[in-house]
């Protein structure tokens, strides 16, 4: 069975010191490379996200690394990163709503995640 679990669960916050925000997690139950994984933020276009496709064994962390795209934020096999710029046109001030799609072997799964940006500075 297939689950898309966020890293800091699904509600977050993200302020004012980041240019990227990001959302880390982990797609359970993977077999293969998923044939779609792809978000929207706040019912906007899909767009694709990555999730590492090459399974860790055999890596040797210590003198080197995989040879994929994720290589040093997604080490392990289903692991995903979603990045979001703090200028993105869809990204509110306020409550966000990103929506997860992972398609997989026959089956299609979906997760909310809500999030508060604020991009003011620190006080």
């Amino acid at each position: 069975m297939l689950t898309i679990d966020p890293t800091y669960g699904t509600s977050q916050q993200f302020q004012f010191r980041v240019e990227d925000l990001t959302i880390h997690g982990m797609i359970n139950g993977l077999s293969d490379i998923p044939k779609r994984s792809e978000f929207r933020l706040n019912n906007g276009e899909f767009r694709p996200f990555y999730v590492e496709p090459i399974h860790d064994e055999g890596t040797d962390w210590l003198n080197g690394y995989k040879k994929s795209p994720g290589e040093l934020r997604c080490r392990h096999f289903g692991e995903f990163c979603v990045e979001i710029s703090r200028h993105d046109s869809q990204l509110r001030i306020g409550k966000n709503q990103l929506e997860l799609v992972i398609a997989a072997g026959n089956d299609t799964i979906s997760k909310i995640i809500e999030f508060d940006w604020n991009p003011a500075p620190l006080q």
